[in-house]
């Protein structure tokens, strides 16, 4: 018995001492608790053609210097640079050339350690043809003059991407008159109209409240009828 446990004393005491000096707390180093680069703030998405925009605010964390987006499940991402003087500011971020789709975004910071933060998350569309294919023009009613002045009548227009209608004349005087028609209103007088030539008309539609672009119809044309 006394020389078992001899010899189990004498092999603890040779690997102790054959032993790095760190084996005994690499695994508490390795596995301690992940510090998380600080994430974003105040993120807001806005849509437009073929691209899209991200405003927020990055964390004070002064150890981030990326920042990276994916979508498309993952298969398409774009990572940029994040400069000392950004940290804590807000920023935008455009992104150009997108398919027209809905997708999942996740947004991560990054620190020099290449630790990446806990993901922000938001889904936005993006829009295209498909989308135009979808626009029409404002109907045209009725039209004539009172008292000299010429008049339009329009056909009411319920689309809530719906926000103006662009008119473009010509005036007596032969210059060029452009006047925004707002979404609820169904009369247009066109002061100084030179009779007989053509009145042009677009519809302009935002899809979003919050979005890159504005989409107008083509152009369609009348003559005020007198």
């Amino acid at each position: 018995m006394k020389k078992t446990a001899i010899f189990t004393v004498f092999v603890y005491v040779l690997l102790c001492s054959c032993t790095p000096e760190d084996y005994y707390y690499k695994d508490l180093v390795e596995n301690k608790d992940i510090v998380y680069p600080g994430k974003i703030t105040d993120l807001s998405y806005s849509s437009g053609h073929h691209r899209f925009a991200m405003d927020f605010t990055l964390s004070k964390d002064q150890q981030v210097n990326k920042m990276i987006i994916f979508w498309n499940n993952r298969a398409d991402s774009i990572a940029i640079s994040i400069q000392e003087n950004e940290i804590g500011q807000a920023k935008q971020i455009i992104v150009e050339d997108i398919p027209e789709a809905t997708y999942d975004f996740e947004i991560y910071t990054q620190n020099k350690y290449n630790i990446r933060s806990i993901p922000t998350r938001t889904t936005g569309r993006v829009y295209g043809d498909e989308y135009i294919a979808t626009l029409h023009n404002r109907v045209f009613l009725d039209g004539g003059f009172d008292r000299g002045r010429a008049w339009l009548e329009w056909i009411p227009e319920v689309r809530e991407d719906f926000i103006y209608t662009k008119i473009t004349y010509e005036t007596k005087d032969g210059k060029q008159q452009i006047i925004e028609m707002p979404k609820d209103t169904d009369w247009t007088y066109l002061d100084n109209y030179k009779t007989g030539t053509k009145v042009y008309f677009q519809a302009a539609y935002q899809p979003q409240e919050q979005t890159l672009d504005v989409y107008y119809t083509s152009s369609d044309g009348m003559i005020v009828p007198e």
